[in-house]
């Protein structure tokens, strides 16, 4: 069933996003930061995000009390109707919706872990419905060579992990990932791909078109679904990456994903890193706060599910309860 976005969710979708994946804007839109320091500064105002789409400089100048060069910004961004119309248009055409932070399809845990820094804009191509339900992040990187003892370990894990009903969510590369994918697939379970560039090639490459279809799967990005993979859009994946599940497991590294700065904002309570000896690199994680195991085959994972779903229960926030969340926390 189609996203029925308001006006909140259109305004956001006008502030915050690229048009095109190449295509050099007249004005930047706004990153999340930027968008949150927006959409708090309105809430103080009493002023729906949406009701900026009607007003010109000199409202919004005096509405929200900003300078003539911040309110030449918005309105500019909040100009492009037509063409976000059409872009939406042609994003339904291929399968893909755009999910607004003011949307109620939008996922109230993600807000939660992320309440400064949530993406005002999830682009998703698959059942959204995958979002509501518990899940856990594998996260690897590709260029590792991995041993067949360990494949073999993450395929059980991951096996163990869906049959106890998590879903599993992944960044889409080569190696871990693409082991924890596949071993989704084997076992039944369904799946989260959340990539950082060129959604639209991997939402159409089997097999997950076939779980897509089967609404097995839910493929996601942050930018837009035909951008190139940059290191600013895996930064801002990885965080979301923790913020999506219960519990994330590093599995190895190269220090360079975004990984540490996960961990120091504490996107996901419940973090483990795989420590097989003193000299793996993902013993920087344990320094800063993630969990040490030596191998998955000893993991104990019902014990650590029920430490999960407690923690999460105590986390509940009132967003989970109101239809309409309000707009600033």
């Amino acid at each position: 069933m189609p996203i029925l976005h308001r006006d909140d969710s259109f305004a956001t979708m006008l502030l915050t996003c690229a048009l095109s994946p190449d295509r050099e804007e007249l004005v930047h839109p706004l990153c999340a930061t930027e968008f949150h320091e927006l959409r708090m500064l309105a809430a103080r105002t009493g002023t729906p995000l949406g009701q900026l789409i009607s007003m010109d400089m000199s409202g919004v100048m005096r509405l929200l009390e900003v300078d003539e060069m911040t309110a030449y910004r918005l309105c500019i961004l909040l100009g492009r109707i037509l063409p976000l119309s059409y872009m939406l248009e042609g994003l339904a055409e291929k399968g893909v919706e755009m999910l607004s932070y003011y949307d109620a399809e939008y996922p109230a845990h993600v807000k939660r872990a992320l309440p400064d820094s949530a993406p005002p804009v999830i682009y998703a191509c698959g059942d959204l419905s995958l979002l509501d339900r518990k899940a856990i992040s594998i996260v690897g990187v590709s260029g590792v060579k991995l041993s067949q003892p360990l494949r073999d370990s993450i395929h059980d894990f991951v096996t163990n992990a869906t049959g106890e009903g998590y879903t599993i969510v992944t960044g889409g590369e080569l190696g871990v990932m693409h082991v924890a994918e596949n071993a989704a697939i084997d076992s039944g379970g369904t799946q989260i791909c959340v990539v950082a560039g060129d959604m639209l090639k991997k939402a159409y490459e089997e097999p997950l078109a076939a779980q897509i279809a089967n609404r097995r799967a839910l493929c996601l990005s942050l930018a837009h679904p035909q951008s190139l993979f940059t290191v600013s859009h895996a930064a801002a994946r990885m965080r979301f990456l923790f913020a999506l599940a219960d519990a994330v497991f590093l599995l190895n590294t190269d220090l360079k994903r975004g990984e540490i700065d996960a961990l120091r904002a504490k996107c996901c309570k419940w973090v483990y890193a795989l420590v097989p000896d003193a000299r793996a690199s993902t013993n920087a994680f344990v320094s800063r706060g993630a969990t040490a195991i030596k191998n998955l085959r000893d993991f104990d994972f019902a014990a650590a599910a029920k430490n999960w779903t407690l923690s999460k229960g105590v986390q509940m926030s009132i967003f989970d309860y109101l239809e309409d969340p309000p707009a600033a926390p």
